[in-house]
């Protein structure tokens, strides 16, 4: 009997052992501090002529190392102008008056990291988003040093959205913004759209950057490398770009191009990596796999806009920043060194619809979109329900929103093929549902004068759904978890318990 009770001990410290590192574990992937840094993220972009509906949709996911908090914020219209301070690295600059509202994302440490304003709709219906981290190479580096005290990615949308009126003018403010007080420390991809059209703007170093037009008819991929390659200065119809950008570089030596024609990419970025380009290839290969080889290849240049085959629908956008390559040979969920564009690091995706004569609306996700859900909201949203409108910590707050769909989306990651299988399922139903009803959410809001009160309580009735049935897997995931590592000993029987513990 003392030899059974000892080894029924050592039974019982392994599986409280056992209990405990599972937990922390869960805990660890919760609770990890992280900082207020954009890393790396996936940029995707439609054309209306490439889009399914004859929208441009365009957005980002933000993918960061840690915890990273978001929630949502209105700042309103002001009149008087101001100053500019990014506390986290001394940048200032005085603000002009006539400034319009805008909906954000901001993260949380604004009075130590800056605003970090993510996806940004103002009262005009110009999105941004901002910013997608792409790297210079030494040599344009040494031409044109970063500024310090220069303008910051974390600073970017604050500084621009409230005076812009159109995507073009974006892009045009933000140049005169950086050619005056630089850029501070990385190269930077940034996104305007309003309904007429979309541009895609690189900033490489210091005081250098580059702005395209994206084609109606193509769509683009942008991941964490500079990506526009070849462009005609001259065509000041599609391309805008800093005074010196092609002077300094043939005075630097490391100019690619013909005259007025000048490849930014090789001009101006790093090596190609297959951190990057494995999204480019696979992507396209997805949406134009009729001019897509079949073969992936680190060195190739894949095109920056590109055609699909079939028309882009918004469902497809979302899916894309969900995608781990399941079905292709490059399955995340198989070779998990593959950088994926659905990954568990992701704090929060949003993706812009402009669609033609409707209003414009900003879908947004919370934590990972592979297990989480976008949510829909008009432009002039300004009153949220509490918990996304509370101001989050680094620490774990199931009072949140961002923590309450990230803590369910950490359990379905932990068991993609069981209980996430569920979670992305019953995620599925609510977004297809929240689609097929955008026309009788539009109808109600124009009925009522696309009022703010509207827009508010249309959110409220979407946002709290959603955290309802987040809280609800979130219970049932977490239950099946508990008991999974509750059961001990094979069976409930006496006799088979105690061969366990004797052989």
């Amino acid at each position: 009997m003392k030899t059974i009770a000892k080894k029924s001990e050592k039974v019982y410290v392994r599986f409280a052992l056992g209990f405990l590192r599972s937990f922390f574990l869960l805990i660890l992937c919760v609770l990890l501090v992280g900082t207020d840094t954009a890393s790396a993220c996936t940029t995707i972009i439609v054309g209306k002529k490439a889009s399914a509906d004859g929208s441009i949709i365009f957005g980002r996911t933000t993918d960061t190392h840690g915890l990273n908090p978001v929630r949502f914020e209105y700042r309103e219209a002001r009149e008087d102008g101001g100053f500019f301070t990014d506390p986290s690295n001394g940048f200032k600059c005085p603000l002009p008056g006539n400034a319009c509202g805008y909906l954000t994302m901001p993260g949380i440490d604004i009075e130590t990291d800056g605003s970090w304003d993510e996806a940004i709709i103002n009262d005009h219906g110009v999105c941004i988003s901002a910013t997608e981290s792409i790297y210079t190479n030494e040599k344009a580096k040494a031409a044109d040093p970063f500024v310090d005290d220069g303008i910051g990615e974390q600073s970017i949308p604050a500084l621009t959205a409230p005076y812009i009126h159109t995507a073009r003018e974006g892009v045009e403010y933000l140049g005169k913004l950086i050619d005056k007080y630089g850029n501070a420390d990385a190269g930077n991809g940034v996104i305007f759209g309003d309904r007429d059209e979309v541009w895609y703007m690189e900033i490489y170093a210091g005081h250098q950057w580059a702005a395209v037009r994206i084609p109606d008819d193509c769509y683009v991929i942008a991941p964490n490398d500079g990506r526009i390659g070849e462009i005609d200065v001259s065509d000041k119809k599609n391309v805008i770009v800093s005074a010196n950008l092609v002077e300094l570089a043939k005075k630097g030596g490391f100019f690619v191009g013909n005259g007025n024609v000048i490849d930014t990419t090789r001009t101006y970025c790093t090596e190609l990596r297959n951190y990057s380009q494995i999204r480019a290839w696979e992507t396209q290969l997805r949406f134009s796999p009729s001019v897509t080889s079949k073969t992936y290849d680190v060195n190739t240049y894949y095109p920056f806009t590109l055609k699909p085959d079939q028309k882009i629908s918004l469902e497809d956008v979302m899916e894309l920043c969900r995608w781990r390559y399941e079905g292709t040979e490059y399955d995340v969920n198989k070779n998990p060194e593959v950088r994926a564009i659905g990954i568990n690091r992701t704090r929060q995706t949003s993706i812009f619809w402009l669609r033609p004569d409707k209003p414009e609306i900003m879908w947004n996700c919370f934590a990972n979109p592979e297990m989480s859900v976008f949510l829909p909201m008009y432009k002039n949203t300004k009153v949220f329900p509490e918990a996304y409108s509370l101001l989050p910590t680094k620490t774990y707050d199931e009072q949140t929103a961002y923590y309450r769909f990230l803590r369910t989306g950490i359990l379905a990651a932990d068991d993609r093929g069981g209980f996430g299988k569920k979670v992305r399922n019953s995620w599925k139903d609510m977004q297809k549902d929240l689609i097929d009803k955008t026309e009788k959410r539009d109808t109600d809001y124009i009925a009522n004068s696309c009022s703010d009160s509207a827009a508010a309580r249309i959110f409220d009735s979407v946002g709290t759904k959603a955290l309802e049935q987040a809280d609800q897997l979130y219970f049932e995931g977490m239950s099946n978890w508990l008991d999974s590592r509750m059961q001990d000993g094979g069976s409930d029987s006496p006799d088979a318990a105690y061969e366990n513990i004797t052989n």
